[in-house]
């Protein structure tokens, strides 16, 4: 194999190579392109582009959505500029009529402003290199028209291969336009140059998916202000100041509807979780109540029957002291009358207690032998008289209707 046929094979797979690279980077876009958009980034823009009409007593308005790498002409207007009304006011005044509050604007600069040149590149001149390139030449040119180059905004495009178009703007002229956007509330993105058209400006357009129909033509210059807002490398314009819209924004208000429902949640479950705890810290506070009435009428009751206790212990204690050192009678009584005691011939006429604790009993018998039965009568009834009795006087009664024996005896028990 030559030599030639070398490169040549080595070019051919380096351009498949190089194909096969671009398709990747092209499906990798498209991809990023989907991802764009989702619930809490937003990958729509909207921008409305400002130009001056031609004879500048008009401006015109294009108003322009992007989505991904697509665009589309949502609506055109025109303003006409009467009296000392500035691009600024019609603009404002414009804007409150179409609802265009919220949108970011960018203006295209009228030609005598803007100053172009052009000039052609060495070949194979790639990224920074050919833009470090376009600089130096734009300051030498304006160097060489004797202009100060620091007081200028540069911006370069790339028109083919070999060909750049640059443009220069006094940065004083830009920053009065920015400042009258400004005092009217208007948010504005950026500031571009109409290239000169070479005829292909519709049909770089119409790449971008921006079919124009022949009324819309007019209204170029805005729309190509709008995209250099909306591009990182302006179609049919030059960008002088400003920079590109981020492709997506975050959706804060969907953020903060997601923030308000956590936070509606989570104060819920709480509300929910105290709720259940209040509930059954109030259950147990009535069974604690419930209980504690139980204890106080238990309580009230001991207290009854403690009292019922004392006063029958008082009672005891002094039915115990009325009895105490006292004779039972009843039970003497009893005894007494008990049929073994009733011994014929025998009767008793008094029964008393004496000092010693001992009963003594005086009576009356017929005879002796009817007093000693008597006597003897008292051991049939040991258990309450243990001792028996004792015969302490006796003699015969003189002078009575009934001769008999008195007789005095005494008792212990």
């Amino acid at each position: 194999m030559s030599g030639r046929e070398g490169a040549a094979e080595a070019r051919g797979r380096m351009g498949s190579l190089q194909a096969l690279c671009r398709g990747l980077l092209a499906a990798w876009r498209s991809r990023d392109a989907v991802r764009e958009s989702s619930w809490l980034w937003d990958g729509r823009r909207r921008v409305v582009g400002i130009a001056e009409a031609s004879g500048g007593r008009a401006l015109l308005f294009a108003e322009l959505l992007a989505e991904g790498e697509s665009y589309q002409l949502v609506r055109t207007a025109k303003e006409q500029l009467a009296g000392d009304v500035t691009m600024a006011e019609a603009a404002a005044m414009r804007a409150k009529r179409e609802g265009w509050q919220a949108l970011d604007f960018s203006v295209c600069l009228p030609d005598e402003v803007v100053r172009f040149y052009e000039m052609e590149l060495p070949p194979h001149m790639e990224g920074d290199e050919w833009r470090e390139a376009a600089h130096w030449e734009l300051d030498a040119r304006l160097m060489a028209e004797g202009l100060d180059a620091d007081a200028y905004a540069m911006a370069y495009r790339r028109q083919g291969e070999v060909s750049v178009m640059l443009a220069a703007a006094e940065h004083q002229y830009l920053e009065g336009l920015q400042a009258g956007f400004a005092s009217q509330g208007i948010a504005l993105r950026g500031m571009a140059a109409l290239a000169p058209d070479d005829g292909s400006g519709e049909a770089l357009l119409a790449a971008h998916g921006l079919e124009l129909l022949p009324a819309q033509r007019m209204f170029l210059p805005a729309i190509a202000a709008a995209l250099a807002a909306l591009s990182d490398e302006p179609v049919l314009s030059l960008r002088l100041w400003g920079e590109m819209i981020p492709r997506r924004h975050f959706r804060y208000r969907r953020l903060a509807a997601l923030c308000c429902a956590v936070t509606f949640l989570i104060l819920f479950a709480a509300a929910f979780f105290d709720t259940r705890a209040y509930f059954e810290a109030k259950r147990d506070c009535e069974r604690e109540e419930q209980a504690l009435a139980l204890l106080q009428r238990d309580e009230k009751t001991m207290r009854m029957t403690a009292k019922l206790q004392q006063e029958i212990q008082q009672r005891d204690a002094k039915a115990a002291r009325l009895v105490e050192g006292a004779m039972p009678w009843y039970s003497v009584m009893v005894h007494l009358g008990r049929p073994e005691l009733q011994t014929e011939g025998v009767w008793l006429k008094s029964i008393a207690l004496r000092q010693d604790k001992k009963i003594e009993i005086r009576g009356a018998a017929l005879s002796y032998g009817a007093l000693s039965s008597f006597l003897q009568s008292f051991e049939a009834d040991r258990d309450f008289f243990p001792q028996g009795p004792i015969l302490e006087e006796s003699a015969e009664e003189t002078g009575a209707e009934k001769p008999g024996i008195a007789f005095r005896i005494s008792l212990g028990i």
